[in-house]
């Protein structure tokens, strides 16, 4: 099976964006980042679909533990366990994206916070259109899934 030009990809869902989930546009200057963060409970799945008009995209998933208190370790007294860095799920490597969208998925281990990161800090002169939609779909839809 032949796979769709990015350019297909991007044309289809900005024709069907208004219709469905949300599709954001994104222009990402050279030398920058766009991040997304974004709460998930376990066995949640995380969906990304992207496609940038021209030129390759850094992209990586992380994540970070929710820290829960404990009798033994107060919230307030473990600051520092906050600050922890995010766990890489997908190191940030430059993909293709202007030649085919990417679209792929995680199930989260864990409740915490997810990362997904468009890195375009290697490039010095080009900036990217970057689009992309980013869904998350529980484990066990409960009836306030159902209503959304």
């Amino acid at each position: 099976k032949r796979k769709r030009k990015s350019s297909d990809w991007i044309k289809e869902q900005l024709e069907r964006g208004r219709e469905h989930e949300h599709l954001v546009q994104v222009k990402l200057s050279s030398k920058s980042k766009h991040v997304v963060h974004f709460n998930v409970k376990a066995g949640d799945l995380i969906v990304w679909e992207f496609a940038t008009k021209k030129r390759d995209v850094g992209f990586g998933v992380s994540f970070e533990p929710t820290v829960v208190a404990t009798e033994q370790q107060p919230l307030a007294s473990s600051h520092e366990s906050l600050q922890k860095a995010m766990l890489p799920i997908l190191p940030t490597l430059r993909v293709c994206t202007h030649s085919h969208p990417v679209i792929g998925s995680h199930r989260a281990l864990q409740d915490g916070v997810y990362e997904i990161i468009w890195d375009n800090t290697y490039s010095r002169f080009f900036a990217k259109e970057l689009f992309y939609r980013i869904s998350t779909e529980p484990s066990v839809p409960d009836d306030n899934y159902l209503q959304q």
